[in-house]
């Protein structure tokens, strides 16, 4: 299995490619955030999507041509700031999640950012055996939770969306120059 990870370049945002990467987003979030969310609601869609193309937000990872996972990194005030983090469920296990983390590591670097952060939407009871996996990960990956926010605060439209009460973690980690 060879994996290669890279910025969808802006001008290759055709639809096929949008609508994968919906399609795996929306699947790997249904699972994740089963029961967090009012039937029909989805992590993102096609314009969403390709607002992120047209901004060179999006990496791509495939192994042997077909996508396997995806994440959005945008560099603003030097902190690179992580979203839509998705893995084919085939794919988990392979190094696909850190290939594209290191990747957004790299642009924010050369960008001459300093540090990166992601928020994760996490409900506030029950707990999550999803989201207390991703903890740790994130934990052995060299972040560090920095704060709780109320998830209101930040994204208003979605608390109405929400079948359960939930907060923003906000992990960061430093970047090395």
């Amino acid at each position: 299995m060879t994996a290669t990870v890279a910025p969808v370049p802006p001008r290759s945002a055709v639809d096929g490619l949008v609508d994968e990467v919906v399609a795996l987003v929306n699947r790997v979030y249904a699972v994740a955030e089963a029961g967090f969310w009012r039937p029909g609601t989805s992590r993102t869609d096609a314009d969403d999507v390709r607002d992120a193309v047209a901004a060179g937000e999006l990496l791509a990872a495939t192994v042997d041509g077909r996508l396997a996972g995806v994440l959005r990194i945008a560099v603003e005030h030097r902190v690179g700031r992580l979203g839509m983090l998705a893995v084919e469920p085939a794919a988990r296990g392979a190094g696909i999640g850190t290939l594209l983390l290191e990747e957004a590591d790299r642009i924010t670097t050369e960008a001459g950012g300093t540090a990166m952060q992601l928020e994760v939407l996490t409900p506030s009871d029950p707990p999550s055996p999803d989201k207390a996996r991703l903890d740790r990960w994130y934990r052995r990956l060299g972040y560090a939770v920095t704060a709780e926010e109320s998830l209101g605060e930040h994204y208003p439209q979605l608390v109405e969306r929400l079948l359960v009460p939930a907060v923003l973690v906000v992990y960061r980690k430093p970047l090395r120059g």
